[in-house]
């Protein structure tokens, strides 16, 4: 362990007055001796390398520079620098390029959790880029902190994306790459109140203005986290860096008394009061922080201030709560409540001297619900996929609302009018923990996470849950949900109950499966008040014969009524039900007087609804509200009236069930699909590999072995990673022959004959992990490929081989034959493919196949497969890059202009907003709706040119869910994804608004220089880089608010009527024939961005751009932007400087306000834009959209909520006021009237 020890005094150059003291700093991981700026910075500082030994005795300012190849930090080392900095110390944490986990670990006692810097822990990517300096806090730096980082690490105090793993620690469960157990309840994201006052003093010069210094108090102490490493900055900014840490004061000998401390919710005010007394003689100035969360555990923004106590005296800090509203976060208006933990800390802050936990429940007297047609009642009357693709049989008894009709359909309005009637269970201690979460998911115990979020009884026993409440409630009605059961020969609800109230019986039902219904019993009984429920289930055998009862299985138990004594209030309420559509008058569906319900009750009423006609392919967000009699709306509800155009399809459709065989194959143990192995152990456990596949497979080497991949020779039969996950069905035997060619033969003669397979007239290739779509390149360096290659390389008279070692071999054919070896590989991968579909076709059947992954193939290729190949997916969960979106969401786009052919299925997984959190305990997506939504929006309306020219959504299908339902999905978060999924899924786009970036695809079919990937788990080096630059240009340029709605091909381009301005970040990939399709529509008016990859411009492009662009540099002109680089240089400021030099150019037709991104598109006559919040900050945003010609009035409306936003016009443009929540997504609707 190295330390290295810098003794400086702190000045008048840092700061004044008594602190001014010597101060100690030791450095781990970084010497400071070479980090001159830093060294600099300390002022009149004796910088000594003195190395110790330990963390025995620590400094008053310490810096870690987190470095995995460092010190580590384990858990004693963090306790014990936690009490240090909690006594008056100070904690520097800076980021290494390879950091490791120690940034995160810190997370306790650090204003962030710099859980980004796990990037490499995750295999998400590496550091990004170095970046300028932005925003700085003129109270914290003396002068302005003007620098470039080597490479940086994205900081925030608490990202959008993060802001639901809260949610989790309700559960048991392991911190991911900590092993750190954490029991129920137990805080890690949401850290000890301690650990307070975070700050953002330095931002990014990035379109997000992410964190460079963050700065926080924990305890006495203070910490700032710099997100690059110790030697970057200047000597200034050091020099404020570390006079904010010197400045922190060693914590008093004894914390004062205080008494009489109270924490109470005052809801006419809508504020937190705190209150103590001071029974000392010194007047008291006492810190208080307040850490709300929603009502489903969602953080939210701290609240703070100081408690003023007088001596003797009394004092009473007010907090205003956060309240509903069009910025505030989404669940307030689903549920008006918040759970609170609060704490007052001694004056220096080291001790904490009184801390609660307490509800906030802003619920009125009278609240009103409003819902449609419950999902899975009403039949489906329009096009698209269903709930059934995003799980939502999954949701238990929850109840969700329709929210797409069509034009002229009648919808079943409810509205539930509660007179303080709401679910109380969440107040209660509850014997079935999950039980009263308010969330239902069918998750079972996996990976990091123990927890179940399904309650299970005991076959033949009673089985009792006991709901224990601090104070008695008045109760009058059970809502049980079930959990949905797979085997439709199973019964798993509870067949009879008994409740009983303080051990005395108030409610038995002896026949409950009549009372389920879509796995919902909602029980009503006459109004009973106690401390204890308890719900007894006595076993019973199913009532009905055809199914055999199992042990009883909940997702939750609702217990509905009030806290008592329940409070006098108004006795009646008058309501106006009214219809709000687009373009017309309100209609109104009731009015309401008078109407009650009894105290503790509820009163349900039901309308009919018909709902207006529109235009063929129409759309009318619509939107009824519940007006009380001051005007005020007290409900509402969001319908979609859409005729759709161009729906998405049904991913079924691609996966067909009738008169289908399903051929379905994952790592090894495919194979069981295609042979018999003949070794008698056909039984499976049902795991992913059994003992006899990967004998098999490891017997015949149908393994994935890299390019760099490399074999220890004492491990012999022995496998150097997962066998079973690393199988290879795309590679050859030993004697040469493909694995296809001899698995088609035998999957047809292994089940013909059978009923099955003969009365089957389609045969779906159901392919998992490694069968894919096909192979990665770079997994295909076997040895026995490589002997196959020399042979080929041989039979076709040319020089085989030369090499004698695998080591040899692999630096011969990367540096002679990496193209051939490549062409080879795709002339493999068609032959099994066409193996596979002679097999088949041959016994007059059809094949289809559906796999993850998307290849990249020459045109004549993807034309052959895109025959048989559909419904594959770009995987943005998982296989998300570098935690950007944007960069993910340009892969799929990038792959779909060079291969048009496929028929894509668009991935949806709720909740699923990072990848580093997420991925290590696959299935247990946390997200707000925020982030959800913000997700979906950067992917969800990317379109393309078609073969044919015409334009439509990259997607063909939905929905993939590779991730899975939340262990915590709440009734809230089940409504907002399947509203989200049905924009989605029915507005389609068929026009651009904003750029296309175009591609070449006669590269592709060069035989010399063969570019090839199968789609496969792995690696493909030349298209991955290939892609990954391409979708860098769309990522970057749309992060800094540049429209990129579309990619697309030269070739299509050329058959499209499209007006588009254009992206060309590879003019030398382009042949004449495509290079004189783009110049002659760039002279014909269209804007060009083009990228001169460091060389002369082509000569078709040279006379457009005279003035060319010199390297590195953006040069505009009359027919668009020259810029001097290749396109994996671009960095975040240059695309800044590309894009607002498109914003001047009056062809740029959509103009986003800084910090927030997006792209346009038209469906049916009406023009979209989707706006992201990436500064995440709740605020108003004005979007500028240049008037189409004609135009003289517009209208504005979010799909989120189906609200009208304000529309003024500035000259030739319309401005759109946005109003954006925290990290959100929205999805705006303007209508341009003549």
């Amino acid at each position: 362990m190295i330390f290295h020890t810098i003794r400086l005094t702190l000045g008048l150059l840092l700061f004044s007055g008594a602190a001014a003291a010597a101060a100690t700093i030791e450095c781990v991981n970084a010497d400071p001796s070479g980090a001159a700026a830093f060294a600099a910075g300390a002022g009149r500082a004796k910088l000594s390398a003195a190395r110790s030994t330990g963390l025995d005795r620590l400094p008053k300012i310490l810096v870690w520079q987190a470095d995995a190849a460092g010190t580590q930090l384990d858990q004693p080392r963090l306790e014990a620098i936690a009490e240090h900095v909690r006594r008056g110390n100070a904690l520097l944490i800076t980021l290494g390029r390879t950091p490791g986990s120690a940034a995160f670990r810190f997370t306790p006692l650090s204003p962030s959790s710099a859980w980004q810097s796990l990037m490499q822990l995750g295999h998400r990517g590496n550091a990004e880029p170095g970046i300028g300096t932005g925003e700085y806090d003129r109270a914290f730096f003396r002068k302005a902190p003007v620098f470039r980082t080597g490479y940086r690490w994205r900081l925030r105090p608490v990202h959008a994306a993060e802001r639901g793993e809260t949610r989790l620690e309700c559960l048991e469960r392991d911190i991911p790459y900590l092993k750190l157990p954490r029991k129920p309840g137990e805080a890690f994201h949401s850290r000890p109140l301690l650990n307070r006052n975070w700050k953002t003093r330095l931002r990014a010069d990035d379109p997000a203005g992410e964190s460079l210094l963050i700065t926080g108090q924990y305890g006495a102490g203070r910490v700032a986290l710099f997100a690059s490493e110790l030697n970057s900055g200047t000597p200034e900014f050091w020099a404020d860096v570390l006079r904010y840490l010197a400045g922190a004061e060693p914590a008093g000998a004894e914390a004062p008394a205080i008494a009489g401390v109270e924490f109470t919710v005052d809801r006419d005010k809508r504020a937190l009061l705190i209150s103590a007394a001071n029974p000392g003689k010194n007047a008291l100035a006492l810190p208080v922080v307040v850490r709300p969360s929603g009502w489903d555990g969602t953080l939210l923004d701290d609240l703070g201030g100081t408690l003023h106590l007088p001596p003797g005296g009394r004092g009473t800090l007010p907090l205003p709560l956060p309240a509903p509203g069009p910025l505030s976060p989404q669940l307030l208006d689903a549920c008006d409540a918040l759970q609170l933990r609060a704490a007052i800390l001694t004056p220096a802050g080291d001790a904490i001297l009184a801390e609660t936990r307490l509800p906030a429940d802003f619920t009125p007297e009278f609240s009103i619900r409003l819902s449609a047609d419950e999902l899975g009642e009403k039949r489906r009357t329009l096009p698209g996929p269903g709930p059934e693709q995003l799980r939502m049989e999954y949701r238990g008894g929850f109840r969700v609302s329709n929210y797409a009709y069509r034009p002229g359909e009648t919808a079943k309005l409810t509205l539930e009018l509660n007179r303080n009637f709401r679910n109380l269970a969440p107040l209660a201690i509850c014997s079935g923990r999950m039980l009263n979460d308010r969330a239902s998911s069918g998750m079972e115990p996996r990976d990091m996470i123990r927890d179940s979020a399904v309650w299970r009884g005991r076959k033949g026993e009673t089985s009792r849950v006991t709901f224990r409440f601090p104070e008695p409630v008045r109760l009058s009605r059970i809502v049980l949900s079930g959990a949905h059961e797979r085997r439709k020969e199973l019964l798993n609800t509870p067949g009879a109950l008994t409740l009983r109230a303080d051990g005395r019986e108030v409610y038995r039902n002896d026949r409950l499966d009549a009372a389920f219904r879509r796995l919902r019993a909602e029980l009503d009984f006459k109004p009973a008040e106690a401390k204890e429920w308890v719900l007894e289930f006595p076993w019973s055998e199913s009532g009905r014969r055809e199914l055999r009862r199992v042990e009883p299985a909940l997702t939750e138990i609702e217990l509905y009524g009030a806290e008592t004594p329940i409070p006098a209030g108004a006795r009646s309420v008058d309501l106006t039900l009214r219809l709000l559509a687009p373009g017309s008058a309100p209609v109104i569906i009731a009015s309401l007087p008078g109407l009650t319900a009894a105290p503790g009750g509820q009163l349900r009423r039901e309308f009919a609804v018909r709902l207006p006609e529109l235009p063929a392919h129409g759309i009318a967000p619509c939107r009824i509200e519940a007006v009380d009699g001051s005007g005020t709306v007290v409900a509402a509800l969001p319908l979609l009236v859409i005729d759709p155009a161009a729906p998405l399809r049904n991913v079924l459709e691609a996966r067909p069930v009738r008169d289908t065989f399903r051929v379905q194959a994952i790592v090894t143990r495919g194979v069981r699909s295609y042979f018999a192995l003949g070794t008698g152990s056909r039984d499976t456990r049902g795991n992913w590999g059994e003992p006899e596949d990967k004998v098999y497979c490891y017997a015949n080497r149908l393994k994935q072995v890299s390019r760099n991949g490399s074999i220890a020779p004492e491990k012999l039969f022995l496998t150097e990673n997962d066998f079973s996950h690393y199988a290879n069905p795309w590679g050859c035997f030993p004697n040469g022959q493909r694995f296809f060619e001899a698995a088609a033969p035998s999957l047809v003669a292994l089940n013909r004959g059978t009923p099955a397979w003969e009365k089957a007239k389609t045969v779906d290739i159901s392919n998992g992990d490694r069968w894919d779509t096909g192979p990665s390149l770079n997994s295909m360096y076997s040895m026995q490929e490589i002997v196959e290659f020399d042979r080929h390389l041989r039979r076709t008279g040319r020089r085989g081989l030369a090499g004698r070692t695998r080591r040899e071999l692999l630096k011969e054919i990367e540096r002679f034959h990496s193209h051939p070896f490549a062409r080879r590989q795709l002339d493999n991968y068609l032959a099994s493919f066409r193996s596979l579909r002679s097999a088949i076709e041959g016994e007059g059947k059809r094949m289809v196949m559906n796999a993850q992954g998307i290849p990249l193939l020459p045109p004549e290729a993807a034309a052959e497969i895109g025959e048989c190949l559909s419904g594959m997916s770009d995987d943005d969960t998982w296989g998300a890059l570098q935690e950007d979106f944007a960069l993910t969401a340009g892969r799929q786009m990038i792959h779909q202009a060079f291969n048009p052919e496929w028929r894509l299925q668009a991935n949806f997984v709720w909740g699923w907003d990072n990848t580093l959190l997420n991925n290590p305990h696959w299935y247990g997506p946390a997200g707000t709706t925020e982030s959800s939504r913000r997700h979906q929006l950067v992917r969800g309306w990317r379109g393309t040119l078609r073969s044919d020219g015409s334009y439509g959504s990259m997607h063909t299908y939905g929905y993939g869910m590779n991730g899975y339902n939340s262990y915590v999905q709440t009734a809230n978060d089940w409504q907002q994804n399947w509203n989200a999924a049905e924009r989605q899924s029915l507005i389609g786009p068929d026009g651009a608004v904003g750029f296309a970036l175009i591609v070449g695809t006669d590269f592709l079919s060069n035989p010399d220089k063969t570019i090839f990937s199968g789609g496969g788990m792995g690696d493909s080096r030349e298209a991955d880089e290939l892609v990954r630059k391409l979708a860098g240009v769309i990522g970057k340029l749309h992060n800094a608010g540049l429209s990129i709605p579309c990619a697309a091909n030269t070739a299509n381009l050329a058959k499209s009527g499209e007006r588009l301005p254009l992206i060309l970040p590879m003019p030398s990939t382009l042949n004449d024939g495509e290079l004189a399709s783009v110049a002659g529509r760039v002279k014909d008016g269209d804007m060009l961005i083009v990228f001169t990859e460091r060389r002369p411009l082509p000569p078709l492009l040279a006379p457009l751009f005279p003035d060319g662009a010199g390297d590195g540099r953006v040069s505009a002109g009359r027919h668009g932007i020259a810029v001097g680089i290749r396109p994996e240089e671009l960095t975040e400021e240059l695309a800044g400087e590309i894009v607002r030099a498109a914003y001047r150019d009056p062809r740029c037709r959509l103009r986003y306000p800084a910090g927030s991104a997006g792209y346009g598109f038209t469906s049916a006559g009406k023009t979209f834009l989707t706006v992201e919040d990436l500064a995440e900050s709740a605020r108003r945003v004005e979007l500028r959209v240049r008037k189409s010609p004609g135009a003289r009035s517009a209208a504005a409306t979010g799909l989120n909520d189906h609200l009208p936003f304000a529309v003024r016009q500035e000259n030739d443009e319309w401005i759109i006021e946005v109003p954006l929540r925290n990290g959100d997504g929205e999805l705006v609707m303007l209508e341009e009237l003549p």
